[in-house]
């Protein structure tokens, strides 16, 4: 008897980093100002500002972004210390080009250019317009390294979650001037406030935005989980930075 052939299945291939990003800040930037606006409409806040739609967009995209990188990812502590690494040579590069810029400025101007005009320096930028892109490297590591301080040895549940709130947090004390908390409603039973609702607002914008690279985000199953998972962590104390840089 002849086995029956086996058919190829075609397995997906995974997306780049890169495409990953691009992809979800597009679906981010579509639906997110209709969906902030209704959020603050919501509120006692006057407005929204350019840098809160920003900074709600940095969160969706970093949680989506450790989501595409479940599968093969390293611990945390490890992936810290590498970002670490990369914050503190970045920066120390900045300052050694600062204090090259200085050196050049304070040339007497017949010789600064007579060195700007050999042929090799005019292929480089400008020192200090380096040490400014070097410094947003430094701040961009910085804030992958506080986002992998999250970890605390183990694997913990729901990560790209709680990363997602994490950023949504910064976000909501930056706009808010307030502590990002959330509240226990006895005579309801539920947990609420304005930080609670925000992340309700944004979950399903960040798990679409996930599905658009075909990716799964975790989270507790239902709004009051989720109010006692937000309210927990909220009181345990929030390892991230406070500061939220741009992914570009």
């Amino acid at each position: 008897m002849r086995e029956p052939k086996r058919q190829n299945v075609k397995r997906e291939t995974p997306l780049s980093p890169d495409i990953i990003v691009r992809r979800c800040q597009d679906a981010v930037s579509d639906s997110l100002p209709a969906l902030i606006n209704h959020w603050v409409a919501a509120t006692s806040l006057p407005r929204s500002t350019l840098q809160f739609q920003a900074n709600v967009t940095q969160a969706i995209v970093l949680s989506v972004a450790l989501l595409s990188d479940a599968p093969k990812r390293k611990r945390f502590s490890i992936l810290r210390s590498e970002m670490s690494r990369v914050e503190k040579a970045a920066s120390n590069a900045a300052k050694a080009l600062r204090t090259l810029q200085s050196a050049l400025d304070e040339l007497t101007p017949l010789y600064r250019d007579a060195l700007y005009s050999w042929p090799r320096f005019t292929k480089f930028e400008i020192p200090r317009r380096t040490a400014l892109d070097l410094d947003a490297l430094s701040n961009y590591a910085n804030m992958y390294a506080q986002g992998f301080s999250v970890d605390k040895g183990g694997a913990p549940k729901m990560l790209e979650f709680e990363v997602l709130v994490e950023g949504l947090a910064d976000a909501f004390e930056e706009l808010t001037g307030r502590s990002a908390k959330v509240t226990w409603n006895v005579l309801e039973r539920r947990y609420e406030g304005d930080f609670v609702n925000l992340v309700e607002t944004i979950l399903p914008l960040a798990q679409s935005c996930a599905d658009s690279v075909n990716l799964r985000m975790s989270f507790p199953g239902t709004p009051f989980a989720r109010g006692r998972y937000i309210y927990e962590k909220t009181r345990a104390g929030r390892a991230m930075s406070r500061t939220l840089y741009h992914v570009s």
